[in-house]
C-alpha cells in the first residue's frame, strides 16, 4: 500500500467535506454546546438552584453522598457548592463529551462512502490506479482525522470555559485532569474508530 496514495483520497474527500454545510454544521455545532453550554449552565445556574434546606440541596446532597470513595475523596475539602460544581463539569459531563468524537467520524464516514454514489463520482474513483486498501485507508483517515481535530478543538474550548468560569470559585485550575487526558488521547480515537467502522459496515461497499 501506498501511503502517498491514501493522502491523495483523504485530500480530495476532505475538500467535499469542507463544502457539505449538512457534515460541518452538525460537527461544530455539537462540541460548542458541550464545550460552553454545559460549563455555563453547572457555575452559572447551580448556585441558584441550591438553596440550603430545600429540595435541591438535599438530593445533591444525596448524590454526593453515594459517589466512589475516590472522588469524595478528591472533593472533601469543596464546599458543597464547589463539591456541585466540580462532580458536574469533571465527571457528569465527561461521558457526554464522548458522542463528539464517534459522531464526527460516523458522520463523515456515511458521507465518504455513501456519498460517492450519491455524486455519481464512484465509478471514476474505482478508474483510478487506487488498491482496495489505499482507497479504504484514504477515506478512514478523512474520517478519522477531522473527527478527533474536532474533539480535540472541543475539549480545549471546554477546558478553557471551565477554567475560566471556575477560577474566582476554586482559585485556580481545576482542568484538565488525568480522566480527561485518557479520555481525550485513549478512549476517543477507540471510539472514533470503532464509529468509522460501524459507518463502513453498515452500507459502505464502494465495488458494489
Amino acid at each position: 500500500m501506498r501511503i502517498e496514495k491514501a493522502v491523495l483520497v483523504f485530500r480530495k474527500d476532505f475538500l467535499e467535506i469542507t463544502r457539505n454545510r449538512e457534515v460541518v454544521m452538525p460537527m461544530l455545532i455539537l462540541p460548542l454546546i458541550f464545550a460552553l453550554v454545559l460549563p455555563a449552565v453547572s457555575f452559572l445556574a447551580i448556585p441558584n438552584n441550591t438553596n440550603p434546606g430545600g429540595n435541591d440541596a438535599a438530593a445533591i446532597g444525596n448524590i454526593l453522598s453515594n459517589l466512589p470513595q475516590s472522588v469524595q475523596r478528591v472533593i472533601s475539602n469543596y464546599s458543597p457548592l464547589q463539591q456541585t460544581q466540580y462532580v458536574m463539569v469533571v465527571y457528569f459531563f465527561a461521558p457526554f463529551f464522548l458522542i463528539i468524537p464517534i459522531m464526527s467520524s460516523s458522520v463523515i464516514a456515511s458521507d465518504s462512502f455513501a456519498g460517492e454514489k450519491e455524486r455519481n463520482t464512484i465509478e471514476a474513483l474505482l478508474a483510478t490506479p487506487l488498491t482496495d486498501s489505499e482507497l479504504l485507508f484514504g477515506k478512514i483517515l478523512v474520517s478519522f482525522i477531522p473527527g478527533m481535530g474536532v474533539t480535540l478543538l472541543g475539549f480545549i474550548l471546554y477546558t478553557a470555559t471551565v477554567d475560566i468560569l471556575g477560577y474566582q470559585s476554586f482559585g485556580g485550575l481545576i482542568l484538565p485532569t488525568v480522566t480527561w487526558l485518557v479520555m481525550i488521547f485513549v478512549l476517543s480515537p477507540i471510539i472514533s474508530l470503532l464509529g468509522i467502522a460501524v459507518a463502513v459496515a453498515g452500507g459502505t461497499d464502494l465495488s458494489s
